[in-house]
């Protein structure tokens, strides 16, 4: 995953029509008041180098763990680099696990049945009821499985993780600002690239983005990411509030989609998502941080 500059390239553009990571993506437990996750971040040489830059990247890390209660620690190895400009300001691997759909359902749907926030996860499709419908450009297919990423392998309580959940790394070919005021118009805010990054670690991706870059190859069987139990064509949304188990979901390249849990909005401030710290662009002279942009 990576961030760009707002250059005038062509970007899928998803609706995040939702901001409630605890059903949204379903892992997570949200914490109003009482931090208990950790964002563990271990920088390289290159950034412990550069106290200001390594604060920037805390500041958003410990905004992203102040919003759960998980009591799990999420290790994150960040370094700051050159890169070159076409590269973009800001690269993320995510490891991930591969599960059975079933195994990962079976978590999400107990996990609903213990906090009343997260109700939702009771009405997830089973396999039968996912794949019957299941928007797929035309020679794909889905091969029953879920790539989990590592940090909501740990807040599921799957196993088969180890070391470090994901490696950030930010490209000073860009002039970053590392403060929390005064935006100078020519530099990028390197705490909302960070935002943006950790988000990605969170589990905010979708199998979309990995179809699109591998478009004109067919014939492959693919697995979903979590974040794809709630992907719907945009002109769905109204199915899928009547009928959340059964409404088709969408890995389609191009197509207006949203990520929706079927819930009213509460609970998250208005603009988390929507403004703009998900989107996978960024311009200088922005502030994003979970507002819109200044």
């Amino acid at each position: 995953m990576a961030l760009v500059p707002d250059y005038p390239f062509q970007y899928r553009k998803v609706n995040f029509m939702n901001g409630r990571l605890t059903a949204a993506v379903g892992f997570f437990v949200l914490s109003l008041s009482l931090r208990a996750m950790t964002i563990q971040l271990n920088p390289t040489p290159d950034l412990a180098s550069n106290p200001d830059a390594l604060a920037a990247v805390q500041r958003a890390a410990d905004a992203w763990a102040g919003f759960f209660s998980n009591p799990i620690t999420i290790d994150i190895n960040v370094d700051m680099r050159s890169m070159g400009a076409w590269r973009g300001l800001a690269s993320t691997t995510i490891y991930y696990n591969t599960y059975s759909y079933d195994s990962v359902r079976d978590r999400l749907v107990g996990d609903g049945a213990t906090h009343v926030d997260k109700t939702v996860l009771l009405s997830l499709p089973t396999l039968d009821q996912f794949t019957t419908d299941l928007y797929l450009p035309s020679g794909w297919s889905y091969n029953g499985n879920i790539r989990v990423p590592a940090a909501d392998s740990k807040a599921l309580g799957l196993s088969g993780f180890g070391g470090a959940d994901a490696s950030i790394a930010f490209n000073t070919s860009f002039s970053y600002y590392y403060g929390n005021a005064g935006l100078p118009a020519t530099e990028y805010d390197l705490q909302t690239a960070a935002m943006h990054e950790i988000g990605h670690v969170l589990g905010f991706s979708s199998s979309v983005d990995w179809v699109d870059n591998l478009y004109d190859y067919t014939g492959l069987g693919m697995a979903i990411y979590p974040l794809d139990l709630y992907h719907f064509r945009t002109a769905d949304l109204s199915l899928a509030g009547s009928d959340f188990a059964n409404t088709p979901r969408s890995i389609e390249p191009g197509v207006a989609a949203s990520i929706w849990d079927a819930l009213p909005h509460t609970q998250w401030r208005p603009g988390f998502l929507t403004g703009m710290v998900l989107r996978p662009v960024t311009g200088n002279g922005r502030f994003t941080r979970g507002r819109r942009s200044a």
